[in-house]
């Protein structure tokens, strides 16, 4: 399985990707009516773009390098493109919301893998 994050020249591969979490917000609106309780007007809209949080696993001789060349991406404005070779449904755009955190984590064991995490909001092409 491979996970590639892009963004123009920049490119993020880690060595797994470690979690991926997604929601969306529904979008209908409900209208109460006064005399009809319990039988509402509505107006239908689609549900929200997702939003959640990445984690990248990194590991190896050059976890710590990678893991922070990462972060250095990933604070970077831009539209990133990320795309996995094995789980389609994963691929999106997305953008690092105001409020969003990138963190760099030390795998607590053996010290010698990194996982970085990032909130994104899904950007439609």
């Amino acid at each position: 399985m491979t996970t590639n994050i892009t963004a123009g020249d920049l490119s993020i591969t880690p060595t797994i990707l470690t979690g991926l979490t997604e929601a969306s917000e529904g979008g209908a609106i409900v209208h109460p009516i006064l005399g009809r309780a319990g039988d509402p007007d509505w107006t239908l809209r689609g549900a929200t773009p997702r939003t959640g949080r990445l984690e990248l696993g990194f590991a190896g001789p050059d976890a710590e390098s990678a893991s922070e060349a990462a972060v250095s991406v990933l604070r970077t404005p831009a539209v990133f493109t990320l795309a996995d070779t094995d789980r389609a449904t994963y691929g999106m755009r997305f953008v690092v919301p105001a409020g969003g955190r990138v963190e760099r984590i030390i795998e607590d064991e053996t010290r010698a893998a990194f996982v970085v995490a990032v909130d994104y909001a899904e950007v439609r092409a």
